[in-house]
């Protein structure tokens, strides 16, 4: 598991926008030393592990356990991933909002929002939430 570059700054960006962060990984239980050994860990409100859930994304379990601990509804939340299949596919299954993170500009046909890079999520983030958002 790497950091890109702008991740650090785009999750602070966020925070400090005050929006709740959390992860949802197919990572086992050791996700938060991981998680610690980068330094984001401090960033994120709840860690889900499929592992402790016991299915893997697109199992909608995953993604209805890590809504329950974040304590936000359907329409609360983005979910963001860099899997088609288990991340954007899962995530709009369950009626989550999802945007794509493609890094490597791979093939797929999805009606997500799609980005190369975290520093796009940032307007799509804004504009998601809308004017009177805070």
């Amino acid at each position: 598991m790497r950091l890109f570059p702008e991740n650090r700054s785009v999750l602070d960006q966020l925070r400090a926008q005050g929006y709740p962060l959390g992860v949802i990984s197919n990572h086992h239980d050791g996700l938060l030393d991981v998680l610690k050994f980068h330094g984001p860990d401090q960033v994120f409100d709840s860690v889900t592990s499929s592992q402790e859930v016991g299915a893997e994304k697109p199992s909608p379990a995953v993604f209805e356990r890590a809504l329950k601990r974040a304590g936000c509804s359907l329409d609360e939340a983005l979910h963001v991933g860099n899997s088609l299949r288990a991340d954007v596919e899962g995530a709009q299954a369950c009626g989550l909002c999802a945007v794509w993170l493609n890094r490597d500009g791979r093939l797929g046909a999805t009606t997500a929002r799609t980005i190369q890079t975290l520093n796009e999520l940032v307007p799509i983030v804004q504009q998601l939430a809308g004017p009177d958002a805070s």
